[in-house]
């Protein structure tokens, strides 16, 4: 996690971190769906892709929700390899963002398009 969380050595108890489940991408690597809650106001879920090793190939932060005065999230979904993320803020209007993501055969992560 220190990886991920480059603060997370110096202060993990900030962190509440959960293994979800794993999904069966592919025979290649490994991939897992983590859900943290980071402190009393933010979750996120990030989809993390190890090799056969256990080493980190790839993280994307696929769901996000934040409480507080300026509200933001993202939701996603994911179709074989390939992942569509929406990121929503909410201020004074709402703005939404789309990307879309692929998974590739050596478990690396490459955003493919954004939409505004």
């Amino acid at each position: 996690m220190n990886t991920i969380y480059t603060d997370y050595k110096s202060d993990p108890s900030k962190y509440s971190i959960h293994q979800d489940y794993r999904i069966a991408l592919s025979r290649n690597f490994i991939t897992l769906v983590v859900t943290t809650f980071i402190g009393n106001n933010e979750m996120e879920s990030r989809l993390i892709n190890y090799d056969l090793d256990g080493n980190l190939i790839a993280n994307l932060k696929i769901s996000y929700d934040k409480i507080g005065k300026d509200k933001s999230k993202r939701t996603s979904s994911l179709k074989g390899n390939i992942i569509t993320i929406i990121d929503s803020t909410y201020h004074d209007s709402v703005s939404k963002i789309s990307s879309t993501y692929q998974i590739m055969q050596d478990g690396k992560i490459i955003k493919t398009t954004d939409e505004y």
